[in-house]
């Protein structure tokens, strides 16, 4: 475990980079969830109400064509989480997002995550980078 690491943050490199009064208030509102090999965890154009930071599941991103076909973009593993950009600026998914590999995963509120990005240069950091 990475020095600082609590609770829900361990496996998520990026909840783990973050300051601790920042993790502290967040820590209480992740919630472990369970999301099956090929499950959709948001569809473009989808509203999120949360973000996801997997802790060892892998998250596929697809851009969805004109044509209704998907190219996948992006991966993302425990060293960040989908739904960040919705966090920052739009509730509305760009791309579809599914578990491409099973394994743990939290959740966090959207609402928290952008109160952290507007009050945390060090959070407005993490996620813009």
């Amino acid at each position: 475990m990475f020095k600082g690491q609590t609770g829900e943050t361990r496996g998520n490199r990026l909840l783990t980079a973050m300051e601790a009064d920042s993790r502290a208030r967040i820590e209480p509102h992740l919630e472990p969830v369970v999301l099956e090999l090929g499950e959709v965890v948001c569809d473009a154009g989808g509203l999120l109400k949360h973000a996801y930071f997997p802790q060892g599941a892998v998250l596929s991103l697809l851009t969805v064509l004109e044509n209704g076909s998907a190219v996948e973009t992006a991966h993302i593993g425990r060293e960040g989480a989908f739904g960040l950009f919705a966090a920052m600026y739009s509730r509305v998914s760009f791309n579809r997002c599914l578990v491409q590999f099973e394994g743990g995963i939290v959740r966090c509120p959207i609402e928290l995550l952008q109160s952290e990005f507007n009050h945390s240069d060090h959070v407005r950091d993490l996620f813009v980078s």
